[in-house]
């Protein structure tokens, strides 16, 4: 019987790693493994405390809605997604999200939260980035 990394090498599926197996519901590994996706799609967002003047937080996920109930659990005060902006480059993402926190620096408040005041900000520069992102694509784009 062939091994995960021999299967994958054998389909020529480059751009797929293991995560780890798969655990049935009574826990016992499975033959089945997930497989990830390196380079997939994922989002910049932004997400704002309700309170007034709350923060904002800029990051990036592959589903910004999860990320938001995620830390929607940790969050004292509601948190709405106002504005996720979708790159189908994960590396092209990473250098944005930190061009962005490096940009807004001005407004840090720990982590990857800023201070209200950087919310319009953000919402330009990251649809300056993503209309950039679009034009480069389409670029490269043959038909």
């Amino acid at each position: 019987m062939l091994n995960n990394q021999a299967i994958i090498n054998k389909l020529a599926l480059k751009d797929l790693h293991l995560t780890g197996p798969a655990k049935s519901v009574h826990g016992a590994k499975s033959a089945r493994f997930n497989l990830k996706l390196r380079g997939f799609c994922m989002f910049i967002y932004i997400i704002k405390s309700l309170a007034d003047d709350g923060p904002i937080k800029i990051g990036k996920s592959n589903d910004p809605q999860k990320r938001l109930s995620t830390l929607q659990c940790a969050h004292p005060k509601k948190l709405e997604l106002i504005k996720k902006y979708h790159f189908k480059s994960s590396s092209y993402t990473n250098k944005i999200e930190k061009k962005l926190h490096r940009m807004l620096k001005k407004y840090h408040v720990g982590g990857e939260w800023f201070s209200g005041d950087a919310l319009k900000e953000a919402m330009f520069l990251c649809q300056g980035h993503k209309d950039f992102y679009d034009k480069k694509v389409m670029q490269r784009t043959w038909f």
